[in-house]
């Protein structure tokens, strides 16, 4: 099991978004870290407003996805003897279920939250990048592109 080498200090942005005011670590069971910058931006759980009565978007699990949000928008890991390591989605989202375990959030809800972003809506989150407020998401040069943009001829002319 991980643990939390820091204290979370969020500042509210926007009643929606929430800025990281101090740097936060999360140290990985293999003595890996996760850390957090200050001024990063996160939504914490991106839980859509229907479904806030069963799993709202901040609670207990605040730290957890605070640690899922960076993975998923910087993915980083800063491994044991000082190098960066890019994670994999699955590897992020394991580290994410790990951490929900690590803040107390019981077996049913941090699997329903597991399972919530192994979904094909997380998989859109990552591959587009949009796990992060738009000053976080990855620059444009970074992401590929699936289908290659062709240049449109006018018969006409």
């Amino acid at each position: 099991m991980g643990y939390f080498a820091d204290q979370l200090m969020l500042q509210d942005i926007d009643g929606y978004r929430m800025l990281i005011a101090a740097p936060f670590r999360y140290v990985l069971d293999n003595g890996d870290v996760v850390n957090v910058a200050a001024g990063f931006e996160t939504d914490l759980a991106s839980v859509p407003r229907l479904f806030w009565t069963l799993l709202p978007a901040c609670g207990p699990h605040n730290r957890a996805a605070v640690v899922h949000d960076w993975l998923y928008a910087r993915r980083r890991i800063e491994t044991v003897d000082g190098k960066i390591r890019k994670p994999r989605r699955k590897e992020c989202d394991w580290i994410f279920l790990e951490a929900l375990k690590d803040c107390g959030v019981g077996w049913v809800k941090r699997n329903a939250m597991w399972l919530a972003v192994r979904s094909p809506a997380g998989a859109w989150v990552w591959r587009h990048g949009e796990g992060a407020a738009p000053a976080d998401r990855r620059p444009m040069s970074e992401r590929r592109w699936r289908r290659r943009h062709r240049e449109s001829v006018d018969p006409v002319a």
